[in-house]
Order: structure tokens, then sequence, then C-alpha cells
């Protein structure tokens, strides 16, 4: 197991994809942790494709960045992903509200995309990935369900969260489960059970260094034959 984030980032089989720039449209002087955030690395935090395009806005919560490909960025929410950079005390972290690809994208695209972002994110000191992993059985009650795999997905990337009330009442149940207390514990020990019984939350990736969410990432892309 390789500890990362490493320096420099490793090079993976999708890189042309994102070699190229994106028009960023912006009218902010954007400054995290001291450092200024360049149009590259706008490009990488948004995930967006080269030869996209990123806008820029804010309010008093948060920055937007909502990017937009003819032939990558597909999908039902106005042909959109929608990506937060969040301020929570002295930390920030950046926060994925949408996102999802063109079935036209070659296999491993998203895996590629959050290698991106993370490393883009330890580099500007970012604490940690957040999102809602959406999808799954529905057995706390949520409305976000149906045609949604992110409650599988996103944990197999290195996003984890500790197992709700109702879930540990599901996994004590089972033997090899009962003792388990975060999701990426059940996906690692039966992927199959999870993906019957699990259901979506919020989820994070620990973005410091040697995290587990590192580690899994990085797995994953390897296993995929991702990295060069």
């Amino acid at each position: 197991m390789t500890p990362i984030p490493t320096s420099p980032q490793p090079a993976t089989t999708l890189d042309e994809l994102f070699s190229s720039p994106a028009t960023i449209l912006s009218n902010l002087d954007l400054d995290i942790t001291g450092t200024a955030v360049t149009d590259a690395q706008l490009q990488r935090l948004a995930g967006c494709p080269g030869g996209g395009v990123v806008t820029v806005t804010d309010d008093a919560g948060a920055v937007y960045l909502e990017s937009r490909h003819r032939d990558l960025i597909i999908n039902t929410w106005r042909n959109a992903n929608y990506v937060e950079i969040r301020r929570q005390g002295e930390d920030y972290y950046l926060y994925l509200d949408y996102i999802w690809f063109s079935d036209n994208c070659p296999k491993g695209f998203g895996a590629v995309v959050l290698l991106n972002m993370a490393y883009t994110a330890a580099e500007l000191g970012f604490s940690h990935i957040e999102l809602l992993a959406a999808g799954g059985t529905g057995i706390k009650g949520a409305a976000w369900t149906e045609e949604f795999w992110g409650y599988e997905t996103w944990p197999r990337l290195g996003f984890d969260t500790e197992l709700q009330p109702q879930m540990l009442a599901l996994t004590a149940q089972e033997p090899e489960l009962k003792d388990f207390t975060h999701v990426s514990e059940i996906v690692q020990a039966n992927l199959d059970w999870w993906k019957e019984h699990g259901d979506g939350w919020t989820m994070t990736f620990d973005l410091k260094q040697g995290s587990a969410s590192w580690d899994t990432l990085y797995m994953f892309c390897k296993g995929r034959g991702l990295l060069k």
C-alpha cells in the first residue's frame, strides 16, 4: 500500500481528458488558506474536463463551481455538475453537491475526477471532501433513494461515515458485520451485502496524508488499471 498524497500526483490513463484548460467564468479573486487559487486549480476542484466551462459565483456561505461540458457532462439536472467550496471555522472543505457524468465517459472517469479534486484540495490545505451519498434501501426514511448508486459507489472511492442506528440494527443480525461501526468496514468485508441492504448518508473523504480515504482511492485506481 502506498501512502498518499504523494508528490507529484500519479499519472493516469485518462489524463489527456483533463490536460487542456476549461473556460473559467469568474469575477472573484479567491484566496484559500493564504494561497491564491488559480484557474487550473478551480477546474480540478470543479471536476471539469478540458474544453468545458466552469462558472464561479459566491455568497456569504460558499463559493459555487458550476461545470458544463457538451460531451462529458450530460445529466438530467441542467446538464451541469455542482461543487462548493465551504468554510467551517478555520477549515475549508469541498462539498460535492451534484456529480453525474455522461454515459459516454470511459470507465474510471469519476475516480480520476475525484483524484484530481482530492489532490488539489489537499494542496490548498482543505481538511476533507463531503457529499450526500444518495441511493439505497430508504431504511432511514430518506427521499433521495431512487435511481442513485452513490451509497455504494462513493465508499469504494474512499468516502466513509458512521453507521446510523437503523443500519446498526441490521448489521447486529449478521455475525460477520455485527462489530462494525463504519460503512467502510462493511464495504470491505461484504460489498454485496451493502449493495442489497445499505442506504445513503452524508459521507466524507479525509484529506490528511496517509488516511484510509487516500489508501482506498489509490487501490481502486490501481486495481482498475487507471494508474500509469
